[in-house]
């Protein structure tokens, strides 16, 4: 007579802030492996070791565990996400399913920063009320103060203020949750001012 361990506990899945799929092993009974299926077919495989870690299984550079939780990329899971939490192997594998998490749109809202080339940029031109303005999550716009945002921080020298000149600054979101974000926001230089006509009158 064989008898399988009891079903785990399902993970609890979400969204991490900045749009990535979060998947949570329960902290009792959360089983030895989750399983996480992709877009593209396949599914991720997070096996817990006997130190009680969580490690990505397989070529998945961009899964990873933070904390107690696995973020995976929005757009390799669907717009409906089932998890799977297993425990044991072959004919003694028991396992439960999470419910199906539908997946929340994220946009990173962003405006141009506009500068004379006399003008100065710093870091604090890069959010708030230019670069990055805030987050759309879903239908709802949300401000840069209520949008979870903890910095917003170049990739690199920021840039010198090239009269004429049009271009985008790399930069890392950083939220309250921990989670990050790659994107770019345009720095726009205005000419150089012109030299003013002369003003006379004529005989």
């Amino acid at each position: 007579l064989k008898v399988t361990k009891a079903a785990p506990t399902a993970p609890t899945v979400g969204q991490w802030q900045n749009g990535n799929l979060k998947v949570t092993p329960a902290a009792d009974n959360g089983g030895d492996k989750i399983e996480i299926p992709l877009k593209a077919g396949g599914t991720v495989v997070v096996k817990k070791g006997d130190t009680g870690t969580w490690t990505v299984e397989g070529n998945h550079p961009d899964v990873k565990v933070t904390g107690d939780s696995i973020e995976v990329p929005a757009d390799k899971v669907g717009d409906s996400v089932t998890v799977t939490a297993k425990v044991g192997e072959g004919e003694l594998e028991n396992s439960t399913n999470s419910a199906a998490y539908s997946k929340q749109a994220h946009t990173v809202r962003k405006t141009d920063i506009v500068k004379k080339p006399t003008d100065t940029l710093s870091g604090e031109d890069l959010h708030t009320n230019t670069g990055v303005i805030g987050i759309t999550v879903g239908n709802e716009e949300k401000d840069y103060a209520s949008s979870n945002i903890q910095s917003v921080t170049s990739n690199g020298a920021l840039p010198a203020l090239t009269a004429g000149s049009n271009q985008d600054i790399p930069v890392t979101i950083t939220y309250t949750d921990g989670s990050t974000e790659e994107t770019t926001v345009k720095l726009k230089v205005t000419k150089a001012a012109p030299t003013a006509p002369t003003v006379g009158q004529w005989q």
